[in-house]
């Protein structure tokens, strides 16, 4: 190819099948950014070293236990699985990992980063409504609801 890919433009390509490229002509366009792996995997240990502190505070405890808690240790921990994946990618680039292992881990990427978008999504809507309906919250939201919304953001996803 005359023209540089990433490694995740260059595998879209390859699966909806828009060009004649193949999986070595992927490694060998991607492959002059050996240096951006290093840096997502300190900006994998940095998202991970600052979450998890956060989700072993809100289990260990007890005051914590309360929805809002619970919507910020769901973030946490989407934010967490993007750190991973922050390792895992460089790692499986680095390794020579096949074009279906490269579609699975940017599905499970984009995944965590969706999930922390519904998150913020219902930390914000639990803050809106403990504002403007404080009575309603206090006497109607509890853990069960939140439990719920989480896992229904979960399969959604």
């Amino acid at each position: 190819a005359a023209w540089t890919l990433t490694t995740q433009q260059c595998y879209i390509l390859l699966q909806k099948n828009h060009t004649d490229l193949d999986v070595e002509d992927c490694h060998a366009a991607t492959a002059n950014t050996e240096g951006s792996g290093a840096l997502a995997i300190v900006f994998g240990l940095a998202i991970i070293l600052a979450n998890l502190p956060v989700i072993l505070g809100i289990v260990k405890k007890r005051s914590l236990h309360k929805p809002m808690y619970y919507l910020i240790a769901n973030m946490a921990g989407t934010d967490t699985i993007f750190g991973v994946m922050c390792f895992v990618l460089p790692t499986v680039r680095q390794a020579g990992g096949g074009e279906g292992t490269y579609l699975k881990l940017y599905t499970t990427f984009f995944f965590s980063i969706f999930l922390s978008l519904m998150g913020l999504m219902l930390l914000t809507l639990d803050r809106y409504i403990s504002i403007y309906h404080g009575l309603f919250h206090m006497t109607s939201i509890n853990g069960k609801h939140v439990s719920l919304a989480v896992f229904f953001t979960w399969v959604v996803s």
